[in-house]
């Protein structure tokens, strides 16, 4: 908690450095994504690599901020304790990240890091073990936009994402896992 309230405070503090460079340029977008999951930890239960994608709109206020939110759907089996447990599906319903991107004038390679929170849920597998649940999540990361042309774009996000899941009979568990995606992306401006 402490990392995150310190990546919060650098972009914060980011905001009133750049602020005054900040060009207004608003712009929306909508993008598709896809990629896969990948778990760090072994908890219960314990996820294979799972695949999958989903949909995000964005609004960039200026040259370094923009607001994101993001619908996904990721499945995954079981493995290690979890083994035999299949079809599970995570759910991020929805994902909302602050983005801040570092350069302030338009580029065709456009880098930003980001830092969020969302409601994930994760639905039971086929063994009935009480696997699904879930639980607030917090993430961050570091992407990139590639401009094709004003407007149509191809980038690819890494973000580090925790989950806290409460199971049934109040159970929980935390999932950490890192999420890497492919976008491409339609602005507006």
């Amino acid at each position: 908690m402490k990392k995150l309230s310190l990546i919060f405070g650098l972009i914060g503090l980011s905001f009133f450095v750049f602020g005054a460079e900040a060009l207004a340029r608003p712009t929306m977008a909508v993008s598709g994504f896809g990629g896969g999951n990948f778990q760090l930890t072994d908890t219960f239960p314990d996820l294979d690599i799972g695949g999958g994608g989903g949909i995000a709109f964005d609004y960039r206020f200026n040259q370094h901020w923009a607001i994101a939110t993001s619908l996904s759907v990721f499945t995954h089996d079981g493995e290690g304790a979890s083994r035999g447990d299949t079809g599970m599906l995570l759910l991020s319903v929805p994902n909302i990240d602050l983005k801040f991107y570092f350069f302030g004038s338009e580029h065709r390679i456009d880098p930003y890091a980001t830092a969020g929170i969302g409601i994930n849920v994760l639905t039971g597998g086929s063994r009935g073990d009480n696997s699904g649940g879930a639980g607030m999540g917090a993430q961050v990361g570091v992407g990139s936009d590639f401009y094709l042309t004003n407007w149509f774009s191809l980038g690819f996000l890494a973000q580090l994402h925790t989950v806290g899941l409460i199971r049934d009979n109040s159970q929980s568990s935390a999932l950490i896992f890192l999420r890497t995606t492919g976008n491409f992306a339609f602005h507006f401006k």
